[in-house]
C-alpha cells in the first residue's frame, strides 16, 4: 500500500489538493491513516467505507449531518470523506496494477542508489491484498513465521524488480507440502 508523503508529493494527490486547497498534508494525516487502519481491519467489503469512515468521524466528535444530497453538512467533515473516499481509491488502485501477481498489491519501490548510477539494483516490495492480509494475520505464530507477507525483488530496472518480487510471490501463494500436513517427502 502506498504511504501518505509518497502519495501526498505525487501528481495522483494534486487534483485533491486542487479541491480542498484549505486542507495541508498535517489536516489530512490522520484521515489517511484512520483511513488505511480502517482498510486493513475491515472484514466488511469495500462498499462499506462510509461506515468505516462515520465510526471513525464520530470517535473524532465530527459533524456527521448530510444535506439532501447526501453531502455532509459540517465542511471539514465533508472534506475528511473526500480525503478518506480518495485513500481508499488509491488503496484499492495499487492492488489492481497491471503486472502485478494475484492476491498481491504493490506496496513500495526504492531506486534511489539506481539514480545515480544504473548499474545500481532497485528494489520492488509487494504486500498480500486485503484478503491475503487478513488471512495472514489470523494464523499462529508459528505459520507466520514461514509464510510471507511481503516479499521483494531486485533488478537494475523497474520492470526487472517487479519480476523478480512476482515470482517470489508466486512462491510464496502456492502451497507448501508443511503447509498442507506433510513434510516434502515422499
Amino acid at each position: 500500500m502506498i504511504d501518505f508523503d509518497t502519495w501526498w508529493n505525487s501528481a495522483a494527490a494534486d487534483e485533491f489538493r486542487a479541491q480542498h486547497e484549505d486542507m495541508d498534508g498535517n489536516a489530512f494525516r490522520p484521515v489517511w491513516d484512520a483511513a488505511i487502519q480502517a482498510a486493513q481491519q475491515q472484514a466488511e467489503p469495500v462498499g462499506d467505507e462510509r461506515k468505516a469512515f462515520e465510526t471513525w468521524a464520530q470517535s473524532k466528535n465530527m459533524h456527521l449531518a448530510k444535506g439532501n444530497c447526501g453531502w455532509y453538512i459540517s465542511a471539514p467533515t465533508h472534506e475528511a470523506w473526500q480525503g478518506w473516499q480518495a485513500c481508499a481509491a488509491q488503496s484499492a488502485q495499487s492492488c489492481q496494477r497491471a503486472g502485478v501477481a494475484e492476491g498481491w498489491c504493490f506496496y513500495s519501490a526504492d531506486f534511489s542508489m539506481n539514480a545515480s548510477n544504473p548499474a545500481n539494483w532497485g528494489t520492488v516490495m509487494l504486500t498480500r491484498d486485503d484478503a491475503g492480509r487478513k488471512w495472514w494475520h489470523a494464523l499462529s505464530d508459528e505459520e507466520r513465521e514461514k509464510i510471507d507477507l511481503f516479499v521483494s525483488g531486485r533488478g537494475t530496472t523497474f520492470d526487472a524488480a517487479m519480476k523478480s518480487a512476482n515470482e517470489k510471490a508466486v512462491i510464496a501463494a502456492a502451497p507448501t507440502p508443511a503447509a498442507q500436513g506433510g513434510d516434502g517427502h515422499e
